[in-house]
Order: structure tokens, then sequence, then C-alpha cells
């Protein structure tokens, strides 16, 4: 009969198991228990750990590096909770650090304004525990949620930063469980009803006509605003657009790339657009062809240099600043230069004949899907519900003929 081999544990392993018993683990004689004892480092500094109510020395021994890490755990949030050194800002740091490996360029920067703009002047310079102690964080909420010159929207955002920051640090120790749940419960995001909810605002053709009847034909914005009505892009999409882009043989424009600003004055960097399906080929209306056409006959431009500015494009602040004193002296109501991307879809969803065309108006728009552009315009869509649905009714008649046939 074949013997049996067994591993026998090592020396080593009978020494470490004498070294342990000998030094971390003792008999409380006026107990009759067995007990923990040992001194551990946490960030340079040295702490006493002790552990008690062991019946056996075997249920010490085996416990003890479960039992070391769960004292670690629990008091590392005692010793973060006391700390007088970490403030708001460090937090803020470090959750800057961590985002900015698992998201978009532009929502790091999205975030970064968030701080700035809102956060930081009611947060900053504060110890992180008082910063985010309940009382702080409701009294900021409550201020935030009253202010009427913030948009329903932009609340969100400010508030779920403001949530991800304090799950950030509870999840690190810098909050309590008692605090986070307190927390949780305090801030929760806003909704709109359908009294404040308000309608993308936008242009009819003939105010957009009065817009660009005031600026002289000659002036770069001419032909800036002129494209950026007729396209429908986005602000940072048409920053963006280089010479390369511009198809003269299949009269179309390129949109593959936006700018990205509010990195320090004067700096933008060129990124991917807000989604894959941002980047798309548009077919130029004649007159926007021409005005383009011309103007690279007279200057020559190299590919890479930009349509609207040359060397770097135009800056964000300049564009907004040109569009409201246009806007004044044509005498119309005041929108976004967001609203001339709104005010195309308006435009386009009005000619609507058949129901394919609101698939090509979401391909033109760059939108991630037809849904998307329904629930965006859904309100220009409902005011041609009739229209629509006698258009469907016919769409179905015609397929019912088809197949009878």
């Amino acid at each position: 009969m074949r013997k049996s081999t067994y591993l026998l544990p090592s020396q080593e392993f009978y020494q470490e198991r004498k070294n342990l018993t000998m030094s971390n683990v003792y008999k409380d004689k006026k107990r009759g228990t067995w007990y923990i004892h040992k001194t551990i480092k946490i960030d340079e500094k040295n702490y006493v750990v002790t552990i008690r109510g062991y019946k056996t020395k075997t249920d010490a021994l085996a416990d003890f590096d479960n039992a070391i890490e769960r004292w670690k755990k629990d008091h590392r949030l005692k010793m973060n909770l006391a700390k007088e050194d970490f403030f708001w800002e460090d937090l803020c740091q470090l959750v800057i650090q961590d985002r900015e490996k698992i998201v978009r360029l532009q929502t790091t920067i999205e975030d970064k304004y968030i701080y700035t703009k809102y956060l930081n002047p009611f947060f900053g310079g504060k110890i992180i525990y008082k910063a985010l102690s309940p009382n702080n964080v409701e009294l900021f909420y409550n201020s935030l949620i009253s202010r009427s010159d913030i948009s329903i929207g932009r609340k969100n955002k400010v508030i779920r930063t403001l949530k991800y920051i304090i799950e950030y640090a509870y999840n690190r120790a810098y909050v309590s469980p008692e605090a986070f749940k307190e927390l949780t419960l305090t801030i929760k995001m806003l909704k709109n009803s359908i009294e404040i909810s308000k309608e993308k605002e936008c242009w009819t053709i003939d105010e957009y006509n009065k817009f660009l009847q005031v600026i002289d034909n000659n002036s770069i914005y001419f032909p800036f605003f002129t494209l950026m009505g007729a396209l429908g892009c986005r602000i940072g999409e048409i920053q963006a657009l280089q010479w390369k882009h511009f198809d003269e043989e299949n009269r179309t424009i390129y949109i593959c790339q936006q700018v990205i600003e509010a990195t320090g004055k004067g700096r933008y960097i060129i990124s991917t657009p807000k989604t894959k399906s941002s980047i798309r080929y548009n077919l130029l209306p004649n007159n926007i062809f021409d005005i383009l056409k011309n103007m690279k006959d007279s200057i020559s431009p190299n590919d890479d240099d930009f349509i609207f500015g040359g060397v770097k494009p135009f800056s964000r602040s300049a564009i907004r600043r040109t569009f409201y004193k246009y806007i004044e002296l044509a005498g119309i109501k005041k929108i976004t230069p967001h609203g001339l991307r709104h005010s195309n879809a308006s435009w386009l969803i009005s000619q609507i004949e058949k129901i394919d065309d609101i698939k090509a108006i979401s391909k033109r728009l760059g939108h991630s899907s037809t849904q998307m552009t329904i629930d965006t315009y859904s309100h220009l869509l409902r005011s041609r519900e009739n229209e629509l649905t006698s258009i469907l009714d016919t769409a179905i008649n015609a397929k019912r003929e088809s197949e009878k046939v």
C-alpha cells in the first residue's frame, strides 16, 4: 500500500507563530481570557493596539490579522476626523486627481468650475470635519436652493458634485457613518415642476434674419453666426472648425472636435465632441458654402488654421459679448448663443413631412439617439401633434397598400 505524503510546516512558520505567541498574545490572569497587544505604525506614528475578550490563545492567534485590520479601520476614522491640518481644499484636490482618471476632460473642467464658483466660497478654509458637518452642509444647501439667479439644472449639478465629494470623504473615513447618513437625507436633487420648467428659448426665422441684418457683411462674425444658425452646432464645435474640415468638392463641413476652455486665461484645449454621434458631416446650404469659399480664396489659409480665428480660435467670451451686442442692436428677445442651436432645431422640426425626417434632424444635430431629439424638443413636436399623427397615418396606409399589391 502506497504511503501518503504530508507536507510539514516549515521551521520558519513555527518560529513566526512562536514569536507571535510570545510578543503579541497574552493571558489576562485576572479575567482568565486572552488578548492581543501590538504596536503598529500608521502615517509615521506609532499606536498601541489592545484587543481583549478571547476565550483561548488559539482564538486570539486565529483572529490576530483580522483583528488588527478591524482596529485600523475603526480608528482611522477617529484619527482622520481629529486631523487639524486636513482642509476642504485638500479633500477637493484628492477628488480631482481621482476623477481625472475616470471622466472626460470636459467633465473635469466643469467640476473645477463648480468648485471655484459655488463650493469653495462657502466651504473653503474650513477643516474637513467642520466643512462637511451636517449643520454646515444644510446651511449651504438651503442658501443654494433659495437663489433665484441659478437655474434648477445648475443647482442640481452643484448638488451632484457636493454629494460625490461627501461620498468620497465617507469612503476614506473623513466623514462618520452617522454624519454621512444625516447628510444623505439633507441634500436631495431638485425636481423641475411643470410650472417652473422652461421651454428651450429660440428665435423664429424672422427674428434670426433681423439679427443677421445688423451685422456688417464684412465682419467675420457675419459668416460665424450665419454658419452657427444654419448648422445648429454647439459653440465649442464651431470654435474648433479648421479649414481642413471644409470640403469644397462635396460641399460639406466636418464636425469632429470641440474647443474646451476654462483652463486659464487665454488657454484652450481641442478635444473630441460631446458624444460619438456628434462627429458628423453636415451638408452646407448654398449661401453658406459661397461665403466660406470666398473667405478661403481671399486669405489662402493653412489647413490647420481655424476658420474663425486663424492661428487660435475665437474665445467664447468674445463670442458671447458680440452676440449680445447684436441682439441689442436688432431689438429682439435675448437668448443664449446655444439658443441658436435650439432655433435651428425648431426650424427643422417645423418642416417635418415624414417620420424619417426626425432621424435626419437628430443626425444633423449630432444627438446620440432619435429619442434624445424627441425628449429635448418634445414641446415643439407637441405643437405639431395633429400634423405628425396625419403623417404617421399616411405612412402606415401607404405600407398597407404596398403589402396588398
